[in-house]
């Protein structure tokens, strides 16, 4: 883990909070669940965590970003999740993780409120690129930094859920 808190200094804290609090959930559901968090060259490859059940073909790779927000938990509201398009132009301008990751899903957790949301990373892709297709405004935001995030309002109920 070290490595990655070398290469993140920031953010490091925050992911690793999030991993921590799937990997018991992701045990609980799945036969076989591989931590990559440990290992430097999967979390170069956008890799967390690696699920399979016994009637699986193969491993399913996942990607944990910790940013899922909630406003009013009670009040029924549309929660948000964060796409990184692009990153920081400081270092010379770099694609996002939503383009790099080699994932299978993203889930997106928020630890204070004990919640997740997960998506396929490919058909969130095409959703995407159907969306821009059509003409519909997204919600893209640059940073003063240079990065570029895509903000994406979910209903609780449009994506997988689990509430703890």
């Amino acid at each position: 883990m070290n490595n990655i808190n070398k290469r993140y200094p920031f953010t490091a804290p925050k992911g690793i909070s999030g991993e921590r609090f799937l990997l018991p959930i992701l045990q609980r559901h799945y036969d076989v669940v591989s931590d990559y968090t440990d290992d430097f060259a999967m979390q170069c490859r956008g890799v967390d965590f690696g699920i399979k059940k016994t009637n699986w073909s193969r491993e399913r790779l996942l990607d944990v970003k910790n940013n899922l927000w909630i406003g009013d938990i009670n009040d029924n509201t549309t929660w948000t999740i964060v796409i990184e398009l692009s990153k920081s132009t400081y270092d010379g301008s770099r694609v996002g993780w939503f383009h790099t990751s080699q994932a299978d899903r993203i889930y997106h957790v928020n630890t204070y409120h004990k919640l997740y949301v997960y998506y396929d990373l490919n058909e969130m892709r095409r959703w995407v690129t159907r969306e821009l297709i059509k003409g519909n405004v997204l919600d893209f935001k640059r940073l003063p930094n240079g990065s570029e995030l895509l903000t994406i309002n979910v209903h609780p109920n449009s994506l997988i859920i689990s509430m703890l």
